[in-house]
């Protein structure tokens, strides 16, 4: 089954990938995770602080 593909690619692909190259890979994905991760965790956070002061603002107000 899979001697009937043509692995040849029609462009210049490196065959080799070193495993620094893929724990590199790795770090580099973890780390942008944990960054949106916080981000989004910031933004959830102040937009529950924002709620919570126009909800004191309405309530102060005749």
């Amino acid at each position: 089954m899979l001697s009937m593909i043509n692995w040849d690619l029609p462009w210049d692909v490196p065959q080799k990938v070193t495993a620094w190259q893929v724990i590199g890979y790795c770090i580099a994905t973890a780390v942008a995770t944990s960054f949106l991760t916080v981000m989004i965790a910031y933004l959830i956070e102040w937009w529950l602080e924002e709620r919570r002061e126009r909800k004191r603002r309405k309530e102060k107000e005749p």
